[in-house]
C-alpha cells in the first residue's frame, strides 16, 4: 500500500464511507454524448478522483515544514542540522507515487 492509498483511504473513512467498497463507474467515448457507454469500470471507493486529490493535497500542504516540526526534528546532538531537505525528499517520495 503506498502513502497516497494510506492517505485517501483515511480521507474516504473520515468521510464516512468504506473505502473497499467497489463502485461501478460507465464511463463515456471523448467526444460522445453523456451516457455513451464504453464500458463499466469497478474501483474501490477510495481510488475514486476526490479521494486521491485530497490525499495528494493534504501531502502537499506539509511539503514546507513548520518551525515547530523542524524543532521537533532536531535533536540536541544535532543542533546545527537542517532537516528541511530531509522533509522535502520525504514529501516528494509520496508525491511522486502512483496510485
Amino acid at each position: 500500500m503506498t502513502d497516497l492509498e494510506r492517505i485517501a483511504r483515511a480521507i474516504c473513512t473520515a468521510q464516512g464511507y468504506d473505502p473497499n467498497m467497489v463502485l461501478a463507474i460507465n464511463e463515456t467515448e471523448p467526444g460522445q454524448p453523456f451516457g455513451a457507454p464504453v464500458g463499466d469500470i469497478a474501483r474501490p471507493m477510495w481510488k475514486q478522483p476526490r479521494f486521491v486529490k485530497a490525499a495528494r493535497a493534504a501531502v502537499e500542504a506539509m511539503r514546507e515544514p513548520s518551525e515547530r516540526m523542524i524543532e521537533a526534528g532536531v535533536r540536541p546532538q544535532d543542533a546545527f542540522a537542517d532537516i528541511r531537505w530531509q522533509w522535502k525528499d520525504m514529501i516528494d517520495t509520496v508525491l511522486n507515487e502512483k496510485t
